[in-house]
């Protein structure tokens, strides 16, 4: 049953990546749409996303050191894995009753946790040896990893931004030479096993329950989480010490998907639904669990990673990440990828939009509506009512309804602007040169979600 699934998944996203480049086309982007082409014709060469072949070479070492665990092997041999071409997914494992299962493990995951092993590359890859003498030196000295946490920050925030505003991922990342290109694909495979190992450990510890007929799916329960955690991280260890690789390979690869896991589920969604623990709770669960010689490393650079991505998740009303978007263009360091750099200018005017307080913000949203009643009533049911009741006063769909009126169904940003989008489509476009009233009306219902989510 999983593998006719995926078959069917490989099948539309070869059709989604062709609508793409078809519209790429039509809009004249000849770059873009040269870079398009290129993954077409990979998907039809060989039948489905190249990611794939990575992801199931991870899946067969992991399964291996489970096994060695002493988890079920056949169990583990029925899972499948895919991608998933969606902004606001991680990874999540679907179980069917026939005793198979799929993992699924979304690209804007895969790309950020290659960004993080890119940054962290040449911290830990130095020029030469007085560089690494000097490198070493100072992160005794100081306590802290030699991270461009600026820059970090900003390739982070372009990816957030593209993935709300756009619905697409874009990932700036950094130029590096053919060794530390080795050095940061080895950080990425750790990061891409651990995700993997986190969702085949809910299958072997069978922490599923049904969810509708013919089809199973984890329970999202708390300690559940933790322990499919545990078993994660001592089955990525295991996979080091069979391959040979350096421990931090291990340890900092894991450290990046943990990152990568935070940035979607912080900037991505508007409403999480579900039980993961905190970053800071896995990081303190990875403290434990890894050799001493690495605990050093896993707080400097989980340290500076987590302030980077703190700093770039900044997307309440009133805030403002003040992040100098111009180094992006001029940054030799910044590979010139067609879809990383076009938005800038719009990225810009987000976060000059997003900076205005909660009560500009409405005031703003009002006045660019034309004081149309639909937009003042919702404004008004938003904050004496909640989400729920402003979203039915603007005339979203029933079935979106339902998702919100339920806790614990996530709500991703970019579904809810859209919805937002669908129910005003007046107010959908720019006015002015300034964000359209949609946009200040989804920021705030996010605002709203969120404040509900934690009281």
């Amino acid at each position: 049953m999983a593998r006719r699934r995926l078959d069917d998944l490989r099948i539309e996203r070869i059709a989604i990546a062709r609508r793409a480049l078809a519209d790429m086309r039509a809009n004249g982007d000849a770059e873009a749409a040269d870079y398009q082409q290129h993954i077409v014709e990979l998907f039809e060469s060989t039948g489905h996303d190249p990611v794939e072949d990575i992801l199931d070479q991870c899946r067969s070492q992991v399964v291996d050191a489970m096994a060695s665990l002493g988890q079920d092997r056949a169990r583990l041999r029925l899972v499948e894995v895919g991608g998933i071409p969606g902004i606001s997914h991680t990874a999540a494992i679907v179980g069917f009753l026939d005793g198979s299962a799929m993992v699924r493990v979304s690209d804007t995951l895969t790309g950020l946790i290659d960004m993080y092993a890119r940054h962290l590359t040449p911290a830990m890859v130095p020029d030469d040896l007085r560089a690494g003498l000097r490198v070493a030196f100072r992160r005794f000295r100081t306590g802290r990893a030699e991270l461009d946490e600026e820059l970090l920050a900003l390739s982070l925030r372009v990816h957030m931004i593209h993935c709300r505003i756009l619905a697409l991922p874009a990932t700036p990342l950094l130029n590096l030479d053919f060794a530390r290109q080795i050095q940061a694909d080895r950080f990425a495979e750790y990061g891409i096993r651990l995700v993997l190992a986190h969702e085949l450990a809910h299958h072997a510890l069978g922490q599923q329950a049904h969810d509708k007929p013919g089809v199973t799916a984890c329970t999202g329960d708390a300690s559940a989480e933790r322990e499919a955690d545990d078993l994660a991280f001592r089955a990525v260890l295991t996979i080091y010490r069979g391959r040979g690789d350096l421990l931090l390979h291990a340890v900092l690869g894991m450290v990046a998907a943990m990152m990568a896991l935070y940035a979607v589920e912080s900037s991505q969604f508007a409403r999480i639904g579900t039980s993961h623990p905190s970053a800071e709770q896995r990081m303190e669960h990875l403290f434990q669990v890894v050799p001493f010689a690495a605990r050093g490393h896993v707080q400097m650079f989980g340290r500076v990673m987590a302030a980077a991505t703190s700093r770039a998740n900044l997307f309440a009303p009133g805030s403002d990440p003040a992040l100098p978007w111009q180094r992006l263009r001029d940054d030799p360091k910044i590979h010139r990828h067609p879809f990383s750099l076009a938005f800038l200018d719009e990225m810009a005017a987000w976060d000059r939009m997003q900076s205005e307080d909660v009560a500009a913000m409405v005031v703003r949203a009002v006045d660019l509506s034309g004081e149309d009643t639909t937009v003042v009533l919702g404004l008004t049911d938003l904050f004496q009512a909640g989400p729920a009741a402003a979203l039915r006063s603007w005339g979203a769909a029933d079935t979106f309804l339902t998702r919100v009126a339920d806790p614990a169904v996530p709500i991703s940003f970019s579904a809810l602007r859209r919805e937002i989008e669908r129910a005003l489509p007046a107010h959908r476009m720019p006015r002015l040169g300034v964000q359209p009233v949609t946009d200040r009306l989804a920021l705030l219902t996010e605002l709203r979600m969120r404040e509900e989510t934690t009281t």
